[in-house]
């Protein structure tokens, strides 16, 4: 029994805790002439993992669609399998447009994403929904590296 305790956390040890984000491609739904080249760096550090749970801090930089710098940091509990992951970041975003809500562009968020690992990488896919107005519409791609293991 010592034995399997000692193997399963050496298997534990072997994944990458951190990760880096490449942010990229993003596609506006409702939003003609809009940047669609949303790059950007970010991170990734899971903190905990339970079952098929996996918890994680996340922050990013990035373009957003008029080229200005825009910001979010937040925790996101993520539903792993062996071929994908959903889940939900939720924090607070830094953004020129949340002027009209908050006198600092300040705003909380909660985004849904789907992730696919392959072997090197993985491909995550945000929805940002519509909530303050049509044009906040879209789908934001990010690449993520493993970086800390």
């Amino acid at each position: 029994m010592f034995l399997a305790t000692g193997v399963s956390a050496q298997v534990e040890d072997l994944q990458p805790r951190g990760w880096l984000h490449l942010n990229g491609y993003t596609h506006h739904f409702d939003a003609p002439g809009a940047n669609d080249e949303l790059y950007g760096l970010g991170f990734t550090w899971y903190t905990q993992t339970t079952g098929n749970i996996e918890r994680a801090w996340e922050a990013d930089v990035f373009r957003d669609s008029a080229c200005k710098p825009s910001a979010y940091a937040g925790h996101s509990w993520i539903y792993a399998t062996r071929h994908w992951k959903a889940g939900l970041l939720a924090g607070l975003m830094y953004h020129r447009n949340f002027i009209k809500e908050d006198r600092w562009c300040l705003m909380p968020i909660a985004l849904p994403f789907l992730e696919l690992p392959l072997r090197a990488f993985s491909i995550r896919a945000y929805y940002v929904p519509p909530v303050r107005s049509r044009s906040d519409n879209q789908i934001a791609f990010q690449i993520l590296i493993p970086s800390i293991r």
